[in-house]
């Protein structure tokens, strides 16, 4: 609740800060937060769907991803912090290994960078393009991902 209410103040404030610099400020600010979330959220569905396929087709142990060890215990033991540290390792590179020259090339992706194209050209075609504002609302999108990934994963 408390998340959901700072996020309303902030976008309040937005529009607020939107309403003195004029419709077009506005506009690129919103199609630059919109279109940058929209490539976010494919990004990470896309991602999950291959790492779900990976696991099915055996590809990937599904204990690889269970964080519920407890990691106390094996540093109580100084012999074993070498292989505690090689297995956080091998934790680590599951991660790239998900992400593949296939992983560039997904439809939702595609799809989504094709309607940030579309709407960065329909902005500039009616002169409403402003790339401070452009480039904020991008900002605003990317931290957005940092902090729920933070929030999800660490």
């Amino acid at each position: 609740m408390k998340n959901a209410l700072a996020l309303l103040f902030f976008f309040a404030f937005l529009l607020a800060f939107g309403a003195f610099n004029g419709v077009a400020w506005l506009a690129s600010v919103s199609v630059g937060f919109l279109g940058s979330s929209l490539i976010i959220v494919a990004s990470f569905y896309g991602y999950y769907k291959r790492v779900r396929q990976k696991l099915e087709r055996g590809e990937i142990e599904a204990d690889k991803f269970n964080d519920e060890d407890d990691d106390s215990e094996v540093l109580e033991r100084e012999e074993d912090i070498k292989s505690f540290i090689a297995t956080q390792k091998q934790k680590r590179k599951l991660l790239p290994s998900a992400h593949s020259f296939g992983s560039s090339f997904l439809p939702l992706r595609i799809l989504s960078y094709a309607i940030f194209v579309i709407a960065f050209f329909m902005l500039k075609r009616h002169d409403l393009l402003e790339f401070a504002a452009l480039f904020i609302g991008v900002g605003i999108g990317a931290f957005g991902a940092i902090i729920t990934a933070r929030r999800f994963y660490g």
